[in-house]
């Protein structure tokens, strides 16, 4: 094909212009009177020499070397189910006494790391350890109803979210079980009194006797509840006596309403929750540190109006019932 570019000189001529097996290239010159403007000439390749069959790179890793790849590792010997489990239940204790949420994905790369490996399959488990399955159910649990308690209230209470999640995992026959508290030989086992009993009995009601971790190392708690930058370490009762509950809540949102606010919004009513707070919840107590937001408090208080809310029409029919009971 004849160039029809007169700007185009040799050195930049396309590929396309250029057949593989040929030498030739068409070189453009001035048009001159009574020539023809395309002038063939022989010119040096521009372009590379072809190379090998398939490329250089194909025949670089193709051609065999004096020096054999290293061989694979071998893999890890397989685990028996039993010594499986009892690595579960340990990696979700010391995940928990750490303070930290026991999820699936922290305990299974505690137990591969444990063993050197990268991921349960190389420890030849096909079917998941019965510990593992109770973490992943519980885990889509707790992540459905904390979302869906949340939005489904502009005040939410975490006293009254881990009442709500203890009877949901209780219904769902997610608690530790003596099944699933699988004994390590090493350890010497000692008869527990009855006090013992009885303490796990009061405990019974906590998040964490679920062998989780706290209620507030719960990713999803700590993102709605605007705890991301607490600490979980040591968050355990003296954290859980600061939480204000839903019974509360209500009375102060009652008050709130009667005192004819007329800025009636979730961030009005979260300063009065605070300015409450600080001065005893009207129990004439004066907290020993002031509170500086609602995450101490284990409350959430959404932005907007709150004038149409369902929590706003059942506070204000409480709130009503409750000063015609006094007026009597």
């Amino acid at each position: 094909r004849a160039v029809t570019s007169a700007s185009l000189s040799c050195c930049r001529c396309l590929r396309a212009f250029i057949h593989p097996r040929c030498r030739r290239c068409v070189r453009v010159e001035p048009r001159r009177a009574g020539t023809s403007s395309v002038t063939p000439a022989v010119a040096t390749m521009h372009l590379p020499p072809p190379p090998l069959v398939g490329g250089a790179h194909f025949a670089q890793a193709h051609i065999p070397s004096s020096h054999p790849p290293a061989p694979a590792p071998p893999p890890a010997p397989p685990v028996p189910s039993p010594e499986m489990e009892r690595l579960c239940v340990s990696a979700a204790r010391d995940i928990a006494s750490q303070g930290a949420f026991a999820s699936y994905q922290a305990v299974a790369s505690r137990v591969c790391a444990s063993r050197g490996v990268a991921h349960l399959a190389q420890l030849g488990v096909s079917q998941l350890p019965r510990a593992l399955e109770r973490l992943w159910r519980a885990e889509q649990l707790i992540d459905a109803h904390v979302v869906s308690y949340v939005g489904m209230r502009f005040v939410a209470c975490l006293a009254d979210l881990e009442r709500d999640l203890v009877r949901m995992l209780d219904a769902y026959q997610l608690r530790p079980t003596g099944a699933d508290r699988i004994p390590n030989p090493e350890e010497i086992e000692i008869d527990e009194s009855e006090d013992e009993h009885a303490d796990e009995n009061k405990d019974a009601s906590s998040f964490a006797s679920f062998g989780l971790g706290p209620l507030v190392s719960v990713p999803a708690v700590r993102h709605y509840f605007a705890l991301a930058g607490t600490a979980t370490t040591g968050a355990g009762a003296n954290q859980r006596d600061r939480f204000v509950d839903g019974a509360t809540c209500a009375r102060l949102l009652g008050s709130f309403l009667e005192a004819g606010t007329p800025n009636r919004t979730g961030e009005a009513f979260a300063a009065y929750l605070l300015e409450n707070a600080n001065r005893g919840f009207g129990r004439g107590e004066e907290q020993n540190a002031a509170v500086s937001s609602l995450a101490e408090l284990g409350v959430r208080v959404s932005g907007g109006p709150i004038e149409h809310g369902v929590q706003t029409v059942v506070a204000g029919h409480v709130a009503s019932a409750l000063r015609r009971e006094a007026e009597r």
